[in-house]
């Protein structure tokens, strides 16, 4: 299928919004109106201070169009603009599909942190009015996401204003999984880097934890993610954990977390070499869900 960005760039976003509707299709991004039989063509215009965002959706010889705008002085003109233009796409799909996505067009991997910072600007009654008329996300998963946000912000809590977690960065793996949108190398391509990415890596830690040391921060969490964490040797995760542990004041730290995202790169030299260097919790991604 071709995207057609005309008068944007929010190609991105409507990319990902397509793949809820079509996930396998190779979709290829143009920044002209195509004469393609499957294509979404997205248009962004501007008329007499007034903004009109437009998207047609071809698939044969049917064609579905959507159109909405927005006054040039608008709050937040530039994402309620990616908004609109996504919503429109979005009604072009529904009414070519017959299918409505219970998300609705929320495409992040973090829905709930979205929910509270909207709650945060004004209330949580509001929040739910925007995930409802604005994201068309359905009733369900708004009762999710209000479940999920009441219980992680019992945790948030906790936390203290100098608190703050350490997450690090292992971008290889062993190849790239195909549900993957995360930044990473494979093995294959990138093998004479780990080492030096390792040494480096571990002297930013001790940076890290001096500058930290020298706010008076509080360490209250250390997440290990990639990419695949497990994809180090478990000299290679010995000798990184362990730097963690011996720049930083670990005494307030109440999770520390690796990502062992695939089960193949993970062996019990590997598992030790976590449970010396006091990991308490490893999370272990399921390789489909069908």
């Amino acid at each position: 299928m071709k995207l057609c960005l005309i008068g944007h760039s929010f190609g991105y976003e409507l990319e990902k919004l397509i793949r809820i509707f079509l996930p396998f299709e190779k979709i290829e991004i143009c920044e002209s109106r195509d004469n393609s039989d499957r294509a979404a063509v997205t248009v962004l215009s501007c008329e007499n201070g007034v903004t009109r965002l437009s998207a047609e959706l071809i698939l044969g010889e049917n064609t579905y169009t959507d159109e909405k705008t927005l006054e040039n002085s608008a709050e937040n003109y530039e994402k309620e603009c990616e908004r609109l233009i996504a919503a429109a796409l979005y009604n072009c799909f529904v009414a070519a599909s017959g299918y409505t996505p219970p998300w609705g067009i929320l495409t992040g991997v973090r829905p709930v942190k979205l929910l509270r910072r909207l709650a945060e600007e004004s209330n949580e009654e509001q929040a739910v009015k925007k995930f409802e008329n604005d994201f068309f996300v359905s009733n369900e998963k708004i009762a999710l996401s209000r479940e999920t946000e009441h219980n992680e912000r019992k945790i948030l809590e906790l936390s203290k204003p100098e608190s703050f977690s350490l997450y690090v960065g292992i971008p290889f793996c062993p190849s790239r999984c195909s549900y993957c949108s995360f930044v990473m190398a494979s093995i294959e391509r990138a093998e004479k880097l780990i080492e030096p990415y390792t040494k480096l890596l571990c002297e930013e830690i001790k940076r890290t934890a001096e500058i930290a040391n020298k706010l008076g921060l509080r360490l209250e969490t250390v997440y290990f993610g990639g990419g695949t964490p497990t994809t180090l040797s478990a000299e290679q995760l010995d000798t990184v954990l362990g730097t963690v542990n011996n720049s930083f004041d670990m005494s307030t730290c109440r999770e520390f977390t690796v990502e062992a995202g695939r089960p193949d790169t993970i062996d019990i030299a590997k598992l030790f070499a976590l449970k010396e260097n006091k990991v308490d919790r490893i999370s272990i991604n399921p390789q489909t869900v069908n």
